[in-house]
């Protein structure tokens, strides 16, 4: 009953529900919101791979690509049409969501460029979900919840997926504050000059205080 109360906004939180559970009513009503909605087919192919998509949600979205410029970049993205499509942040969203490394490697740069620009950072888990852990998205996309579960989908075991995620993670900590000046730390750097000369029979010492610097030298006393 609530399935069949669903309205278009619901429809990433029906697709979990579809993908999890696999119920038959959950992608039949996913099919009716979308004929009605196909701007909002992109909402979709964020939360599932295209490939756990239902056969039918697939069919829906390939066969609309004349009426919706969101479905038309999804099947620029599945190699379904030929035909470009207006760049945009919800076009981009879902081009990202549903293609392919076979599609994007046969891209010239400059529609890469600007496919990329127009991506949202809050979508670069989508990027890096369908480019498998492509560095170029990493750089950028948000460390959260989406970015992990994109990595789990190509990281063979638990230490890749450490490492894949050590550079997002450092990233994203904030600026570590300089130690405080202690009396056995220089506070400032030395003049190399000041410890370049040694007697043969002595050596130098620096000594660090507070707002100055003073060199002593200790002159040993050869032993008899």
């Amino acid at each position: 009953m609530l399935i069949q109360r669903a309205k278009r906004d619901d429809l990433a939180a029906l697709t979990r529900l579809a993908v999890t559970s696999r119920m038959d009513s959950a992608w039949a009503t996913i099919v009716r919101l979308l004929r009605t909605a196909l701007n909002h087919s992109d909402q979709v192919v964020a939360v599932a791979p295209w490939d756990d998509l239902h056969a039918d949600v697939q069919r829906t979205i390939l066969s609309s690509t004349n009426r919706d410029d969101v479905c038309a970049a999804i099947a620029f993205a599945r190699c379904v049409c030929d035909q470009p499509t207006p760049i945009t942040r919800e076009t981009a969203r879902a081009f990202f969501a549903a293609v392919t490394r076979e599609v994007w490697n046969a891209l010239p740069a400059e529609t890469h460029r600007a496919w990329r620009d127009a991506l949202h950072m809050l979508d670069d888990s989508l990027a890096v979900r369908s480019l498998e852990l492509d560095p170029m998205f990493m750089g950028n996309a948000p460390f959260n919840d989406d970015m992990i579960t994109a990595i789990r989908r190509d990281a063979l075991d638990d230490l890749t997926i450490r490492w894949m995620l050590l550079p997002v993670a450092v990233r994203d900590l904030p600026p570590m504050p300089f130690p405080p000046s202690s009396p056995r730390c220089p506070c400032r750097p030395i003049p190399l000059r000041s410890c370049t000369s040694r007697d043969v029979d002595g050596r130098c010492r620096l000594h660090c205080t507070p707002g100055s610097w003073r060199i002593q030298r200790r002159r040993r006393t050869a032993r008899r």
